[in-house]
């Protein structure tokens, strides 16, 4: 894998010169946010100015045509930077993000307007509510040696209702990863974040009784305190679950320890949520592109990614999978 070395060699010399024509649009950008910010003040003080002073002239016929003024210059500007920021938006990702991406591996495709299936999403078990809102963008798919993975950035949300009010809550955003796991089995075992604390079986069984997947202690105190175990059958469990395959859990988890990880084994398929505070592989209009700090964050959260199959190694094959 890329060293951070290596990446800042490149950066400075290959892709910052061709992503400096960018920053153009970016500073176009910002300067069209500050001036819808101001106009939008600015009609604002006029609206308020207008209501309150009574010494203009004919001032039913004023008011209106200065609104209408104001808020047709106001319009302008708001369709002008939308064009201008799909633009950016499209070069930005192109030009930075894609290049960074294949800077990791060439192998890997990036597709910046698609994500991971809803149908995906509710098949790894590990979000049991139906979202009423799914979205997502930067699908990103490849294979290291015999292991074939996918990912994206996801946004679920739920909305519940009383009747009278409705309000919206985020079930899950953040980077949604799938891979063909090393061995074959049918099922479903997923692991949850051990919110209770060590020991507290009966609450854990509880706190699981809206699956169809049961409560199953695990033999490594240091796997138990990081996660709960819900498996459809505690045999096939510990088959999925090695010794080893749990300590490299254990290691991840602990590597990353800001980051809320889900993982489940769903039919050979390993599904990993990574919970995230802020949109992934987005632009920000007010941060030079040629900044590597951004650029960098992205070369390491793409191998944070990628670097799920080493570290949970799986590409060793055994038993029946090929």
């Amino acid at each position: 894998m890329q060293t951070k070395a290596e990446f800042i060699n490149y950066f400075e010399q290959t892709l910052s010169p061709s992503i400096a024509p960018i920053e153009n649009i970016r500073l176009q950008c910002a300067k069209y946010i500050k001036y819808n910010i101001l106009l939008f003040v600015a009609m604002v003080f006029i609206v308020i100015l207008l209501l309150f002073l009574d010494w203009l002239p004919n001032e039913q016929v004023v008011i209106p045509i200065v609104l209408v003024v104001v808020g047709f210059l106001f319009a302008i500007g708001y369709f002008s930077y939308r064009l201008m920021k799909l633009d950016y938006k499209k070069k930005y990702k192109n030009y930075l993000v894609r290049p960074i991406i294949h800077f990791v591996s060439p192998d890997l495709k990036y597709f910046p307007e698609r994500s991971i299936p809803e149908g995906h999403f509710r098949m790894s078990r590990i979000f049991l509510e139906k979202p009423n809102i799914y979205e997502g963008d930067d699908f990103v798919e490849g294979q290291i040696d015999q292991t074939a993975f996918h990912f994206s950035e996801v946004k679920a949300q739920v909305q519940r209702s009383n009747g009278k009010n409705t309000t919206t809550h985020n079930l899950f955003h953040g980077l949604f990863f799938i891979a063909e796991f090393n061995k074959e089995f049918e099922g479903s075992t997923v692991l949850l974040p051990n919110k209770i604390g060590k020991g507290w079986r009966f609450l854990k069984r509880v706190s699981g009784l809206n699956r169809k997947e049961r409560y199953v202690e695990m033999e490594d105190p240091s796997f138990n305190k990081l996660f709960n175990c819900y498996s459809v059958d505690d045999i096939k469990a510990r088959y999925i679950l090695s010794p080893a395959l749990m300590a490299r859990i254990t290691n991840f988890a602990q590597k990353y320890p800001k980051q809320a990880l889900h993982i489940s084994f769903v039919n050979s398929y390993l599904f990993v949520a990574i919970a995230y505070n802020k949109n992934l592989f987005e632009p920000n209009y007010f941060k030079s592109i040629l900044n590597i700090e951004q650029a960098l964050q992205y070369f390491e959260d793409i191998q944070f990614v990628v670097g799920i199959v080493e570290d949970l190694n799986l590409n060793t094959r055994i038993w029946s999978k090929v």
